[in-house]
């Protein structure tokens, strides 16, 4: 349990943005992100919101490219609880994310309006208010 988050864990606190991360770490952590099963998107979700600020912005910049539901959600998680730090650069990701995604506009234009709405009113969605499966179905 959590072996994947661990190896995603590892990449990130030796990663930095720069070049090399951009040209090979991005594609080095979706790939991990591709094998996480729900323990380790549980640890991250634990982690993410106490980790550093670098590794806070290297996690939401791969979530933001793997993409999916699943990217989704825990991009949705961070902006609701994350600090001022994370805001901008989740909003961003979740954006990114949904315009290269085959959603319908009307869902591209649902998502993103939730993400808006979160980043007016922070603090004031609870989980519930945040599932995404209403959206993407």
């Amino acid at each position: 349990m959590g072996r994947m988050f661990d190896e995603f864990d590892r990449l990130l606190r030796t990663s930095r943005n720069d070049v090399n991360w951009s040209e090979v770490g991005i594609f080095s952590t979706t790939l991990i992100l591709e094998r996480f099963h729900e323990a380790d998107w549980e640890m991250l979700k634990a982690t993410v919101l106490l980790a550093p600020k670098d590794w806070q912005a290297l996690c939401i910049e791969a979530l933001g490219a793997l993409g999916g539901g699943i990217a989704l959600a825990a991009l949705f998680h961070i902006l609701a609880r994350g600090s001022e730090n994370t805001t901008r650069e989740c909003a961003e990701a979740i954006r990114v994310s949904v315009a290269f995604s085959s959603l319908s506009n009307g869902k591209k234009l649902a998502v993103i309006e939730l993400a808006n709405n979160i980043v007016q009113n922070p603090g004031k969605y609870p989980d519930t208010d945040l599932c995404l499966s209403s959206i993407l179905i």
